[in-house]
């Protein structure tokens, strides 16, 4: 079956028709990991990921006030370019 994109989907269509679900599940999310998710997500919802989003505008709005400021607390970023396999 080919994945659908955003645009292939039919009104009424959930969040995950036409998504492949993958098998095995990559060795990056392990069983435990993917069941702790699941596990929160059938607690609370999407709600409030999708919040995040929505408020984007007001965020940006609000935040203007601050735009030039640096930030005076010590604080560091660490990231990877990739996921080891």
């Amino acid at each position: 079956m080919k994945a659908k994109s955003g645009r292939d989907k039919a009104l009424g269509d959930k969040l995950l028709d036409g998504l492949i679900d993958p098998d095995p599940f990559p060795a990056w999310l392990p069983a435990a990991d993917l069941d702790y998710f699941v596990g929160e997500f059938q607690r609370s919802g999407f709600r409030g990921p999708l919040n995040r989003y929505r408020t984007s505008d007001i965020d940006f709005a609000e935040q203007a006030e601050i735009a030039d400021r640096r930030i005076e607390q010590p604080a560091a970023f660490i990231a990877a370019s990739s996921i080891p396999s």
